[in-house]
């Protein structure tokens, strides 16, 4: 959750304006300070999940952050050192550490998505796809069942992939430093 979006979902909502009380002010008990908060902890909680979950199917070494900030380095340094040697990189020249995450945990959701899928964790039977074709018959327009399968197959186990990232995070025991966290400024 950004910033904006949080201005943006107070602004559609509730007309809220831009200014300087913007943070601070309620709508319905809630001031947008607060709700990006709960959005915030909301996002890493299942961010958190998700790396662990990763780290439990073998996909990933170290799931914390230090590795991934060794990570981020080696492939910046990767990176510099093949623009030097004029090779073709895709991507980036450099990895800010916002989109180098967002890189790595896009692959990351990815591979986990096909791992649980191949150790059965999440299923696709042909009567589960059926059923989730008729109900998203408008996301498949002018395709019949057959040939929409593939399609079908993908956006099904995405589904039931982040449902279950959903549960776990929803049943995920978390500590909060609330000295920390709510000293953290929203502006």
């Amino acid at each position: 959750m950004t910033c904006l979006a949080a201005f943006t979902y107070f602004r559609q909502k509730f007309g809220a304006d831009d200014g300087p009380r913007f943070w601070t002010t309620e709508h319905d008990g809630q001031t947008p300070a607060a709700y990006l908060r709960e959005r915030a902890l909301a996002d890493v909680t299942r961010v958190t999940v998700e790396l662990n979950l990763a780290h439990r199917q073998g996909l990933l070494a170290d799931s914390g952050y230090d590795a991934f900030l060794r990570n981020w380095q080696t492939e910046n340094t990767r990176r510099q050192k093949a623009v030097t040697a004029h090779q073709v990189i895709n991507g980036p020249l450099q990895y800010t550490e916002s989109n180098y995450f967002t890189y790595v945990l896009s692959n990351l959701a990815a591979a986990l998505r096909d791992r649980l899928t191949d150790t059965r964790a999440i299923t696709t039977p042909v009567s589960a796809l059926r059923s989730y074709f008729t109900a998203h018959r408008g996301d498949f327009p002018h395709q019949s069942f057959a040939t929409a399968h593939e399609q079908v197959r993908q956006a099904y186990v995405l589904d039931r992939y982040r449902a279950l990232i959903e549960r776990l995070a929803g049943s995920a025991h978390i500590h909060v430093h609330h000295s920390v966290f709510d000293a953290v400024p929203v502006n």
